[in-house]
């Protein structure tokens, strides 16, 4: 007993620790916006239970499919120090609803799933804490027969420190994988796919809404709307980290950033700052309609300290596309637009262009950069316009001290 005890201690200990250690580091990034994965600890192995139980020890032969086991075998290991092992593939009917101190784990192939057509949420949980995912599958059976539903395949709702890793998600009716009002998030190895189906909007790939201290390293993202959104609405948005995304999206972005809209049309005002996006690019036949976005739609929003680096890629709209927004870096893009400008800056003030920002467009009347009502430009910015011409176009804007192409 003592020995079970000096074992669980020295976990949470450690857990305190990196939860600590997660909230100094981000705080620190208030005063200067360095990259956010520097400072994210990745979660010890030492802190995942040494105890493992598989799914099958909780099934019993009056079943009707793995809902119950599945169930009873998380909450068993939540109260035990253990975690949960899927092996095989697991048919369920609804949702699994996590507790506090989750640990699953799945061995290649693995898979949860539900009917086709009938869309529920995977997982959910709600104001918890300490959940853990690594290696599973999961598939929410929409296909281009299911109608218009907003089921979220994988729920978190105001809960705290989340780590997901080496996770795929398919054929989701909204939101693939959705945090709201979640705090302390860690997202890697990420693949989510089928959430289009040529359905009108909403079906983002990973969206926060309302959330603070997130971070993604690598994520290969196909949707119907946004790859990933950053949305608010109730609250604020502070402290994110987007790193090594590849995606394609049917009629959204690849990050975008905004508030939500309320019923009457107008936009929810809020606070969103010190946001990191790097590397990011648009799929191989992959589509977008902006690569990254960032704007603040009601006038009252606040956006800043954003960083982007190393944005790459052909969008079907504009590729970078910035308004509203204050304290903007910008190191290393090169998009090009179908349609529109390729880089467009939009009110906003206090931007510096590091190493080079290159657009191409490739219609006619638009440019490669455009600057529009900004305020304290300065840097390295290269335009390149369907005519053939370099020119920039810079309108309505001062301050403006590019340097020479």
């Amino acid at each position: 007993i003592l020995g079970k005890c000096m074992s669980l201690t020295k976990r949470n200990f450690l857990k305190a620790v990196s939860c600590a250690y997660f909230f100094y580091s981000f705080k620190a990034l208030t005063k200067d916006n360095q990259p956010i994965g520097n400072y994210i600890p990745a979660k010890d192995k030492n802190t995942w239970p040494s105890k493992v139980h598989r799914v099958e020890e909780f099934y019993t032969s009056t079943d009707s499919d793995y809902s119950d086991a599945i169930a009873k075998g998380i909450n068993y290991c939540s109260l035990n120090n253990g975690a949960l092992l899927f092996s095989d593939k697991y048919k369920i009917s609804r949702s699994i609803i996590l507790p506090d101190n989750t640990y699953i784990m799945g061995k290649e192939g693995s898979l949860l799933y539900c009917d086709a057509d009938k869309p529920i949420s995977i997982f959910s949980a709600t104001s918890k804490k300490n959940i853990n995912i690594k290696g599973l599958s999961v598939d929410g059976g929409v296909t281009e027969k299911t109608g218009k539903n907003y089921t979220r395949l994988v729920r978190f709702i105001k809960c705290v420190d989340i780590t997901i890793n080496s996770f795929k998600a398919c054929n989701s009716a909204d939101w693939c994988i959705s945090f709201e009002a979640c705090k302390m998030i860690r997202l890697e190895n990420i693949i989510v796919s089928g959430g289009g189906h040529l359905k009108p909007g909403g079906r983002d790939g990973i969206h926060f809404l309302d959330c603070s201290y997130f971070y993604i390293d690598r994520a290969d993202i196909t949707s119907g709307d946004d790859c990933i959104g950053i949305t608010t609405q109730y609250g604020n948005s502070y402290y994110g980290s987007i790193n090594n995304v590849i995606g394609s999206s049917e009629i959204g972005s690849i990050v975008a950033c905004n508030e939500e809209q309320k019923k009457d049309k107008t936009y929810y005002a809020s606070k969103i700052g010190f946001i990191n996006i790097t590397n990011v690019s648009v799929k191989n036949n992959g589509t977008a309609r902006n690569i990254v976005r960032f704007f603040a739609y009601n006038a009252l929003s606040n956006i800043s300290n954003i960083k982007l680096s190393r944005v790459n890629g052909m969008s079907n709209s504009y590729g970078v596309y910035i308004g509203g927004v204050t304290n903007l870096t910008l190191n290393g893009i090169n998009v090009s637009s179908l349609n529109k400008h390729a880089i467009y800056l939009v009110k906003s003030k206090n931007i510096q262009a590091q190493n080079v920002a290159y657009g191409l467009s490739r219609v006619v009347g638009y440019y490669g950069v455009s600057i529009f009502n900004c305020e304290n430009v300065s840097g390295l910015f290269k335009s390149h316009n369907f005519n053939g011409d370099k020119k920039i176009l810079i309108t309505k804007s001062k301050v403006v001290k590019l340097t020479d192409n």
